[in-house]
């Protein structure tokens, strides 16, 4: 079967779409949703970047966290901002989207010999100062955007996870989860050496590829996994092996087999970027 075309829309709604988290210079969170397409994240580095900020301008409009509170407005204001680049035919893709220190900015790509037909007074929104800017400094947007090794696994471990609660999974419940790690065997063995001081036990050897498997008794909600994950792949890269993911059992109130399910192989950025805001 042959793989589908790359979505080359505006909006890229069949694309694959990451969340990240990130810090702001000013250690507020921010939440980065961004689009994995290499065809347009090639267009992009060849040509300009704009992004769309909506500032919050009074400090009710935004949460403790500094994250705007009528995020479902802002995201519908986006909505609107990709239909009109969509109905005038640009070469234009959105390509992120970031949320934090009061702000909602919606990144898009663009041809360079042209500028981004947006109608501003339809996507004004009470409370907050709209704005357009051009992306001048790639460098802290590729900082912002660019997954890392841990990003794309906690992405792997989201999706895990949600899949576990579809079926009815207390992820907080503790049961044994083994975990997948491949390279040589000596240094899979010092992998084991190490990881036994933090309650990982040996469960079997792979021969083909080899392979170790270790199983700790662990709950599985995502809680657990912001720091099993970094853990297991900071031990991973010590020794200069793969880790290359978990499984485990559905657990269910009452559910008198576990059911076996497989998570194996889920294999101020903002100031920097635009300056401060000017009064």
């Amino acid at each position: 079967m042959s793989a589908a075309p790359p979505d080359m829309s505006v909006g890229g709604d069949h694309d694959r779409w990451i969340l990240l988290e990130r810090d702001s210079v000013e250690d507020f969170p921010l939440m980065v949703r961004v689009r994995e397409n290499s065809n347009i994240r090639q267009f992009v580095e060849a040509n300009a970047l704009t992004a769309i900020c909506f500032w919050a301008e009074r400090d009710e409009l935004v949460d403790d966290f500094g994250f705007p509170r009528d995020l479902s407005a802002l995201q519908a204001k986006e909505d609107a901002a990709i239909a009109q680049l969509t109905a005038a035919g640009v070469a234009a893709f959105h390509t992120a989207s970031v949320t934090g220190e009061g702000q909602r900015v919606v990144y898009f790509g663009h041809a360079s010999d042209i500028a981004l037909p947006f109608d501003m007074g339809a996507l004004s929104m009470p409370g907050f100062e709209v704005r357009l800017l051009s992306v001048e400094n790639r460098e802290a947007y590729l900082g912002l955007v660019t997954p890392t090794q841990l990003d794309l696994k906690l992405n792997g471990d989201q999706g895990v996870i949600a899949n576990l609660e579809k079926h009815g999974d207390l992820g907080a419940a503790p049961r044994k989860t083994d975990f997948w790690f491949y390279g040589e065997r000596e240094r899979l063995q010092g992998l084991a050496s190490e990881l036994e001081g933090l309650g990982y036990m040996l469960d079997h050897w792979i021969e083909e590829p080899i392979g170790i498997v270790l199983t700790k008794v662990t709950a599985v909600d995502f809680g657990a996994f912001r720091e099993i994950s970094p853990e297991l792949l900071a031990a991973a890269n010590r020794h200069g092996v793969e880790y290359d993911g978990w499984e485990t059992f559905v657990l269910k109130q009452g559910s008198p087999e576990p059911e076996l399910t497989s998570a194996a192989k889920p294999r101020s950025f903002l100031s920097k970027l635009f300056g401060a805001k000017k009064n």
